[in-house]
């Protein structure tokens, strides 16, 4: 049995101090997936049962600002352990395998390399053609893409700093006759930076301006040396879109 101490915690970053803060001590033992834990001094309960293969009983000492950051972050210590144990390769669980009503029956799909008439792909130039049935099947049952705006027009109405991180924030077209307000933002240094466009019902939320928690993924990247996009749903409801007369949703193909 191994006690682990703010930084000797093993290489897991899900009980890294960083990642569980500094306010109080959490104890817990872990033996064949039972967990018990007691912290500050209170005493001492089962938190749950979970079936995996014996492991060897350890207790770690955490730093976790409240209860429900430890029990969040012990349940997902205590599954990754279960799913990392190979000892069960031989016994895969039952959702791994075909239901017995269903196996051996062979699924009545035709081959990518037959076209719509009954034809067979013979070449590259059949292959082409082929593909562009393909994709017209697929837009005719999922729904048409609306054209590319190949060259949306942005303005920049306010440039600010926030620590290290430059703050734009920006409004772009979306559709012929529609624009969006949203953020831009890029870290420190030279470049070139990869990039990446973060949609989110409020751009807000993405660059870490709002009271919704861990939902700032732009601001995150941004830190770490992306230039981030972030953008809205016209509107702010995705499921209901304001949209003006030109501007067409994506199909979720």
């Amino acid at each position: 049995m191994k006690t682990y101490i703010s930084d000797q915690i093993p290489n897991n970053p899900l009980l890294r101090p960083s990642t569980l803060g500094q306010s109080s001590v959490v104890r817990y033992t872990r033996t064949r997936g039972r967990v018990d834990f007691a912290s500050s001094g209170k005493s001492q309960r089962t938190i749950s049962d979970i079936e995996c293969e014996p492991m060897k009983p350890e207790l770690l000492t955490l730093s976790c600002p409240s209860r429900r950051c430890f029990l969040s972050q012990l349940g997902l210590g205590t599954i990754t352990a279960c799913i990392g144990h190979d000892a069960r390769a031989d016994h895969p669980p039952p959702f791994t395998q075909v239901p017995a009503e269903f196996s051996g029956l062979q699924p009545d799909l035709r081959s990518t390399l037959v076209f719509n008439d009954g034809s067979t792909v013979k070449s590259a130039d059949d292959w082409n053609k082929r593909r562009t049935e393909i994709l017209s099947d697929w837009h005719r049952i999922m729904g048409e893409w609306p054209p590319m705006v190949d060259h949306p027009s942005i303005e920049i109405n306010e440039t600010t700093m926030r620590g290290n991180v430059k703050q734009q924030r920006v409004r772009v077209q979306i559709a012929p006759d529609q624009t969006s307000d949203g953020y831009i933002l890029i870290p420190p240094g030279d470049g070139p930076f990869p990039a990446v466009f973060v949609p989110f019902y409020d751009p807000e939320t993405s660059i870490g301006l709002s009271d919704k928690p861990f939902r700032g993924f732009a601001w995150q990247l941004s830190r770490r040396g992306f230039v981030s996009f972030s953008i809205g749903a016209p509107g702010g409801d995705a499921s209901k879109p304001v949209l003006s007369e030109q501007a067409h949703c994506q199909p979720l193909s």
